[in-house]
C-alpha cells in the first residue's frame, strides 16, 4: 500500500548529485549513480506528463464549451462499452460538486446519440466508500444519477471492489475517475494493472478539474496512459467537455465540433 506524502513529485529527484548539461556536452561526466538511474525514468513520465496536461488545458480553454454542440465521430471496434463514472466527493472536492453534477446531468443527456445503443453507462461516487447513483444500465435508459453520499477520506480500492462485484458484461469496461488524484492506497505501480484486471477494468482514465492541482508521481507511474484530462472543474460545461473527450480517448474516436 502506498503512502502519501506532502513532497512534490520532484523531490524525487537527485538534483544536487546530477551532473549539468553542459558538463555532458563538453567532457565525460562521473557514472550515474543508482539512485539517479533510477529518478530518471520519473522525470521522463513527468515531462510528458506536464506537456499533455498544458495542451490538454489549452485545448478546452480554445475549444467548444457546449456539449451540444460536439459529437464522437469516427469508427469504433466492435466490442461494446461499459462506461463508468466515479466522482471523487472527498472534502478536496467539495468545490467542485455543484458543476460536476450538471456535468454529468448533461453527459447522461448526450451519450444516447453518441455512443451505441449496446453500451451501457454507470455513475457512483466516492471517497472512503463508495456506492453507485446509477447503477450501470443501457445507453438509453433515462435513469437520472442521484447523489447518495460517502464517507470521510479517500480510497481507490472501495471503488475497484464495487465495479468488481458487477456481473458479468460484454462490454469492455471503462473507468474514468473525476479527482484530484490524492489517494492514498493507490496500488504499486507493479500490481496496478493487475488491480485492474482483477476488477474486470479495461481501461481506466483520470480528469482532473485545475491545473493547480499536483497530479501525484504515484498515480503517473501506476496509471501512465490515457495522460490525464485537465479541466476547469468549477465550469460544468468544461467538466462535461472533459468527460466526453475521455470518452472519445476511450472508444479510440475523435471529439469534433458540430
Amino acid at each position: 500500500m502506498m503512502t502519501r506524502t506532502n513532497r512534490s513529485p520532484w523531490s524525487y529527484l537527485p538534483w544536487q548529485q546530477a551532473p549539468s548539461l553542459t558538463s555532458w556536452r563538453l567532457r565525460r561526466g562521473p557514472r550515474l549513480t543508482p539512485t539517479q538511474r533510477r529518478a530518471w525514468p520519473f522525470l521522463l513520465v513527468l515531462l510528458a506528463l506536464l506537456t499533455t496536461g498544458l495542451v490538454g488545458w489549452t485545448r478546452h480553454d480554445a475549444g467548444p464549451h457546449d456539449l451540444s454542440h460536439v459529437s464522437l465521430t469516427g469508427d469504433r471496434g466492435p466490442a461494446c462499452k461499459r462506461i463508468l463514472l466515479a466522482a471523487d466527493t472527498s472534502g478536496s472536492m467539495t468545490s467542485y460538486a455543484t458543476p460536476r453534477g450538471n456535468a454529468v446531468a448533461a453527459y447522461l443527456a448526450w451519450a444516447p446519440t453518441n455512443l451505441r445503443p449496446d453500451d451501457e453507462l454507470g455513475v457512483l461516487e466516492f471517497s472512503g466508500t463508495a456506492a453507485w447513483t446509477r447503477p450501470p444500465r443501457p445507453i438509453a435508459d433515462p435513469t437520472p444519477s442521484i447523489s447518495v453520499g460517502t464517507t470521510d477520506g479517500t480510497a481507490l480500492t472501495p471503488v475497484l471492489d464495487l465495479v468488481a462485484a458487477l456481473p458479468p458484461s460484454p462490454c469492455d469496461t471503462n473507468l474514468l475517475v473525476i479527482s484530484d488524484a490524492q489517494i492514498p492506497d493507490l496500488p504499486e505501480p507493479a500490481n496496478a494493472r493487475t488491480a485492474l484486471t482483477q476488477a474486470h477494468i479495461h481501461d481506466i482514465a483520470l480528469l482532473v478539474p485545475s491545473p493547480s492541482i499536483e497530479i501525484p508521481v504515484e498515480w503517473v507511474v501506476s496509471y501512465p496512459t490515457p495522460a490525464p484530462i485537465i479541466f476547469d472543474g468549477l465550469d460544468p460545461d468544461s467538466t462535461a467537455i472533459a468527460m466526453a473527450t475521455a470518452t472519445a480517448t476511450l472508444t479510440n474516436q475523435s471529439l469534433t465540433s458540430r
